[in-house]
């Protein structure tokens, strides 16, 4: 619903400019504008407006292991094994 708010509140800034097989429309602002239209002239309009955020800042890339510097091994557990299940028959056996 939001996404609606803003292309509604863009809908006067739009240029509206068809596609080139949609030659039967013509190049005409008076028109009423449909969201589609709006959201195809989307990136025109911020970046006419701006947005409010800033841009993201560069990293780089980590440091990572120090050369020589040796892994430790991970601990090894022994193998857990369930029971097996008894079988019915065996129970009425018994």
């Amino acid at each position: 619903m939001l996404a609606y708010v803003q292309l509604w509140a863009a809908r006067e800034l739009t240029i509206h400019l068809p596609r080139p097989w949609e030659r039967y429309f013509e190049q005409n602002n008076d028109k009423i504008v449909t969201p589609s239209v709006v959201q195809r002239d989307f990136q025109r309009i911020i970046s006419e407006i701006g947005t409010p955020t800033r841009s993201p800042k560069t990293r780089g890339n980590s440091i990572g292991r120090v050369q020589g510097q040796a892994q430790t091994l991970r601990t090894k557990h022994p193998v857990v094994k369930k029971q097996s299940k008894s079988t019915p028959n065996k129970q009425k056996a018994a």
